[in-house]
């Protein structure tokens, strides 16, 4: 093979792996309302909730929610999304482990951790080049992007 024709194969391989993150891209930023209402839906049943399996769940489900939030957005062209779900993540991801009901202090910083992120969903998308996702998915151990 030629270098012109590796050179060749690269730049399709670049650009289809570009239109399949633009579409990647799209699905999120279309998602990206409803799982922050969903992530304000669940919450408003948790706080006064005392501790059974159905709060857990509820927990579970906003933790997996914020997990995708926080990895996912700046990836997808929204940084400011990924910065207001990652302490949200990390939170969630301590009280998956609690077994008491929250404290009014864990559900005031919740309540503004929730509040903070809907305002992030508020931020315009910013473009993202294709190498910045590449690289990102690196940093995070991620190889699959390198599949497609």
């Amino acid at each position: 093979m030629a270098v012109s024709d590796n050179s060749a194969l690269a730049h399709d391989k670049a650009a289809s792996l570009a239109r399949k993150l633009e579409q990647l891209g799209n699905a999120f930023a279309s998602s990206l309302d409803s799982r922050v209402k969903e992530v304000r839906r669940i919450w408003t049943l948790i706080p006064e909730t005392p501790r059974s399996d159905e709060a857990r769940d509820a927990l579970i489900k906003i933790h997996d929610i914020a997990h995708t939030l926080a990895g996912s957005g700046k990836s997808f062209g929204f940084p400011a999304v990924s910065v207001a779900a990652a302490p949200l993540d990390g939170l969630f991801r301590l009280l998956r482990e609690q077994t008491q009901s929250l404290s009014r202090e864990e559900i005031a910083q919740i309540e503004l951790l929730v509040q903070g992120l809907e305002r992030a969903t508020l931020m315009p998308r910013v473009p993202v080049a294709v190498d910045d996702i590449v690289s990102a998915a690196m940093d995070r151990g991620d190889a699959r992007i390198l599949l497609v």
